[in-house]
């Protein structure tokens, strides 16, 4: 039945559907109501057994919801403009979490054809939009509408969701329960990300991976996504369309073919407040909210390179150490790094680079493929650190680059100890001359040279030079 009373005989005048008035000018240019999917649930709190409509309306060809409970329903071919925010009946703010709920709700729920799933939603929109409190009961039988004419009643008459929820079947009972969690867990506003393979893709295919992540900071699945490249491929072709599955991911096969590649990602995405659509020429008739998409989330990716920044530092004094210099290779310590776009990091010798510090003892290179793991090796001590340096195991560090950032590494070295000669004094019986060192042991290239008169002790490479005469007896 198309026309339902739901308040019958209060001041003598009928509601239709809950929404319409019977005989109202207003309406008499209207098209009939034309619902979609839904069902009745009552009887109404005015005693008409016929009960309310929870569910669609079809508006100008478009599946619609009503946000203003009793008033008049929408004819289908009343015209409606964008409107402000969505807000209760009575003018005030819905909760940004029940209204970013309605977004999602809108959007994926809003063209069902389920009878059950369009009705839970119109119960829970009238709950949210139209909610009993003061001044504003749900029962039309309340001594506040004594008196009153039949547009006041409407006007001020709220949805008493715990009487329609008693008079609701079981199915329905728990659809709302469903809708309501799912709502609750998907809200907006949404957040797409996406994360690259961990291994280099120089030229070659890698799997990159999209994470859809609603409000409440959990995956949403089921979720159309299209994408579209430059200066790559994706899954062999320069656009796709994805769905993210249970864990709110979707995987695609992603080929840089120029310096740099991006990816945009677009999907349609619920607003976190919901707008409603205002009815033209006919102010008494409800304001509806649309189904499907509110807006178009879209996020562009840059697929980046990386670099590396290494510190030299003196491990005493923290100071940095110029002239120091530094192997990069891959993370096998001996293949040279990979640069963004795909050419090996060579020398002029055709070996991994060589980088030297500066000034401050910072080294840094850029542009290199991510993500890829590196490695900085020193080749050479600098000046007066060459006490505590093998030549067989050198300091080294490696990490990670990950694409868009600039890996830090850092190595430090002590710094040569001087070794100082010990005075013998006048009258000494042993005439040999030792020294004192911060270690027990020269390495065996250094040693005691005799030259005629007089011994040498030479302290390392570009150390000092010490002579000592012999005394006569």
């Amino acid at each position: 039945m198309r026309l339902r009373k739901i308040l019958a005989g209060i001041l003598g005048a009928g509601l239709v559907s809950g929404l319409t008035l019977v005989a109202t000018p207003q309406l008499a240019s209207a098209a009939g109501i034309d619902e979609g999917a839904g069902m009745s649930v009552g009887p109404t709190p005015g005693g008409n057994p016929a009960g309310t409509w929870l569910g669609q309306y079809v508006v100008g060809g478009k599946k619609v919801f009503c946000v203003d409970y009793a008033l008049p329903a929408p004819g289908s071919d009343q015209p409606y403009k964008p409107g402000d925010a969505l807000k209760t009946k009575w003018g005030t703010a819905i909760p940004k979490s029940q209204a970013s709920d309605i977004s999602y709700l809108l959007l994926k729920y809003g063209n069902t054809k389920d009878n059950l799933t369009a009705a839970a939603v119109a119960h829970l929109l009238h709950s949210w939009t139209a909610p009993v409190v003061k001044g504003h009961p749900g029962d039309p039988h309340d001594p506040i509408f004594k008196g009153h004419d039949t547009k006041w009643i409407q006007q001020n008459l709220a949805y008493d969701s715990g009487y329609y929820a008693s008079k609701m079947n079981a199915s329905l009972k728990q659809k709302v329960a469903e809708v309501k969690k799912d709502a609750a867990a998907n809200r907006a506003p949404w957040d797409l990300q996406l994360t690259p393979p961990e291994q280099p893709q120089i030229n070659k295919p890698g799997t990159w991976t999209l994470k859809l992540t609603s409000g409440a900071k959990n995956p949403v699945s089921d979720v159309p996504i299209s994408l579209t490249s430059s200066q790559a491929t994706i899954d062999g072709a320069k656009s796709t369309k994805v769905t993210t599955d249970a864990n709110g991911t979707a995987q695609v096969k992603v080929t840089p073919t120029g310096a740099k590649p991006t990816l945009q990602a677009s999907l349609n995405s619920p607003n976190a407040l919901p707008r409603v659509q205002e009815p033209l020429n006919n102010p008494n008739v409800q304001k509806v909210v649309l189904g499907g998409g509110e807006q178009n989330l879209s996020k562009t990716f840059e697929i980046q390179g990386g670099g590396v920044k290494v510190t030299k530092t003196d491990s005493e004094s923290g100071k940095g150490i110029s002239g120091v210099s530094l192997r990069i290779t891959g993370g096998d310590k001996k293949s040279p790094a990979q640069t963004f776009d795909g050419k090996e990091l060579l020398g002029a010798d055709k070996q991994p680079a060589v980088v030297q510090t500066g000034d401050n003892g910072l080294a840094s290179v850029d542009d290199l493929a991510a993500p890829q793991q590196i490695c900085v090796i020193e080749t050479a001590p600098a000046k007066d650190y060459d006490q505590s340096y093998d030549a067989k195991n050198p300091p080294s560090a490696c990490g990670t680059i990950q694409p868009g950032k600039t890996l830090a590494l850092s190595l430090s070295n002590k710094k040569n100890k001087a070794i100082v000669p010990v005075v013998i004094p006048a009258g000494g019986s042993s005439p040999t001359v030792t020294a004192a060192s911060a270690t027990s042991t020269l390495p065996s290239s250094y040693g005691l040279l005799g030259f005629g008169g007089g011994i040498v002790v030479l302290a390392g490479v570009g150390g000092v030079l010490l002579t000592r005469k012999l005394r006569r007896r």
